[in-house]
């Protein structure tokens, strides 16, 4: 099993956010049982912070870790995954995916980028996967193909290209008490929770029940986006985007799904 591993030296959130120290310090005063889904949100922003380094005209951060750039701190949770919308044809995009990984310098297997198929993959046009092994300071393990057991946590990147942006927001930067050294775009309030809402349309596009576990946390992000003082406009918003959204995913009852949005 490898010891402490050296972080790379062009890391663009702070060194100090992946100590180990400062990630049990947020952990306990937010109320994380586990200390290495913080460490995995952390370096979510870092992998995505790379690449709006180098294509901020072309990709939107959205997802788990999007919501909580959105979110109060208190309601702010883990996400395991890095979920990115671009422009960016797939084979331009993992060759981006490739010069970060040759600018961060890491031995093999840290911190390089391989395709990821999953077992049932989603029936999304423009969706490509891939997976990268960060570095740990928490002492997690992972099991490779060889049976080589690594300090490690793999975190998967979820890449869907459209030919078309949406308006980037962009937010400030700070998630768990933590300064992520830069100034994410991401996607809007209102395709947020247009996105998360999808997610509860069962038997059609939204989470299949193999993955019914998953369906909580969606709910508490869609809770969480709207503790805003008016949510109006962020509702009127995400009605305005589920069209384009289910057109990209599947078929659904426009008229009674925005139905249900109005009386939401």
């Amino acid at each position: 099993m490898n010891t402490a591993i050296e972080r790379p030296s062009n890391l663009i959130v702070p060194l100090d956010a992946f100590s180990e120290n400062r990630i049990n310090q947020q952990a306990e005063l937010f109320g994380y049982a586990h200390a290495n889904s913080l460490e995995a949100l952390i370096w979510d922003y870092e992998l995505y912070a790379q690449v709006q380094h180098r294509a901020s005209e072309s990709c939107r951060l959205k997802g788990g870790a999007a919501v909580q750039l959105f979110v109060p701190k208190e309601r702010q949770r883990a996400s395991i995954d890095v979920d990115i919308l671009t422009t960016m044809p797939g084979r331009e995009f993992q060759c981006l995916l490739n010069n970060i990984a040759v600018d961060y310098s890491m031995e093999s297997p840290y911190l390089r980028f391989e395709p990821y198929q999953p077992e049932k993959p989603a029936e999304l046009p423009g969706l490509s996967s891939y997976t990268t092994m960060a570095p740990t300071s928490l002492g997690q393990t992972w099991e490779m193909q060889d049976g080589t057991i690594i300090e490690g946590r793999m975190i998967k990147l979820d890449v869907h290209e459209v030919s078309n942006l949406p308006k980037g927001i962009i937010r400030d930067g700070l998630a768990i008490g933590i300064s992520l050294g830069f100034q994410p775009i991401c996607v809007s309030r209102g395709y947020l929770f247009a996105e998360k809402l999808l997610t509860q349309a069962r038997n059609t596009i939204g989470v299949p029940d193999e993955r019914y576990q998953d369906l909580p946390k969606h709910l508490y992000d869609l809770d969480s986006l709207l503790e805003i003082a008016d949510a109006t406009e962020t509702l009127n918003e995400a009605l305005n985007w589920l069209p384009s959204l289910i057109n990209d995913q599947g078929d659904l009852e426009l008229p009674r799904f925005g139905g249900q949005l109005r009386a939401f």
